[in-house]
């Protein structure tokens, strides 16, 4: 986290992490479809990226 000193840095840092989870959930949405049985599984996982997608605004926020 030291390179994440400045709101600005922390913002490129949270963007990347961002694309991240959002490949992860995409390659989860897809696993859903392709194999209907195992969907529950990932649903949990889609749901807690998008939860923690939606506490980075909260992290600027509180930090900068």
């Amino acid at each position: 986290m030291k390179f994440a000193a400045t709101k600005e840095n922390m913002e490129q840092l949270l963007s990347a992490f961002g694309e991240h989870i959002e490949e992860k959930m995409a390659n989860y949405e897809e696993l859903q479809e392709r194999f209907p049985a195992t969907a529950f599984v990932f649903e949990k996982k889609i749901k807690q990226a998008q939860k923690t997608l939606d506490f980075f605004p909260q992290i600027l926020k509180e930090y900068f």
